[in-house]
C-alpha cells in the first residue's frame, strides 16, 4: 500500500533535512537516523554527541480552502525540533546556535519548495528557541506550513 499523503510530506521532509551535509551549513547531519519522525524522542536526554538532532512532528493546525469544481487548497503546519549543544553555556553562544539551526533548516528546505512536487509550497514560519538552564543545550522549534492543491473528495 502506498503511504498517505502527510506521510509522503513527512519522509520528504526527513529527506530534505538528511541533506544537511558540508561545509554550506553550520551544524552537518553526522547520521541520517538523527533526522526521525519519532515524535516521542527526548530531546533532552540525547547524548550530545548525537548532535544535530531533528524530529519532525504533524501538528493540528491548518486549514482547508474549497474552491469551485471540487478542488482545494489545503494547508498544514509540522513542527521540526532540532538540537544542537553550545560550545559554552553564555547567552551569546546559545543565541547563534539557535540562529545558525534556523539557518540551516531553512536553507535545507528551500532547495526544492514543491518537496519533489508533493505540495505547490513549503513555508518556513517564524522559529522559537528553548534553552537550558545553566546547560549548552539548544533546542529549536521551527515551524513550516506546506500547502496541497488537491481535488476535494480524494485526500490521497
Amino acid at each position: 500500500m502506498a503511504n498517505s499523503r502527510r506521510l509522503s510530506i513527512l519522509l520528504a521532509l526527513q529527506t530534505a533535512l538528511r541533506a544537511i551535509l558540508g561545509a554550506s551549513y553550520h551544524y552537518p547531519v553526522t547520521d541520517p537516523d538523527n533526522v526521525s519522525l519519532d515524535v516521542t524522542m527526548n530531546l533532552m536526554t540525547v547524548s550530545g554527541a548525537d548532535v544535530p538532532l531533528y524530529m519532525i512532528e504533524p501538528t493540528p493546525e491548518g486549514d482547508k480552502d474549497f474552491h469551485p469544481g471540487m478542488h482545494m487548497v489545503e494547508r498544514f503546519r509540522i513542527n521540526i525540533f532540532a538540537r544542537y549543544d553550545a560550545a559554552h553555556a553564555d547567552a551569546g553562544a546559545r543565541a547563534q546556535v539557535w540562529e545558525d539551526l534556523a539557518a540551516d533548516i531553512e536553507r535545507a528546505l528551500t532547495v526544492d519548495v514543491t518537496l519533489g512536487g508533493l505540495v505547490y509550497d513549503t513555508r518556513v514560519l517564524v522559529p522559537q528557541p528553548f534553552v537550558g538552564t545553566g546547560s549548552p543545550i539548544v533546542i529549536l522549534v521551527q515551524p513550516i506550513e506546506v500547502r496541497v492543491h488537491r481535488e476535494y473528495g480524494v485526500p490521497e
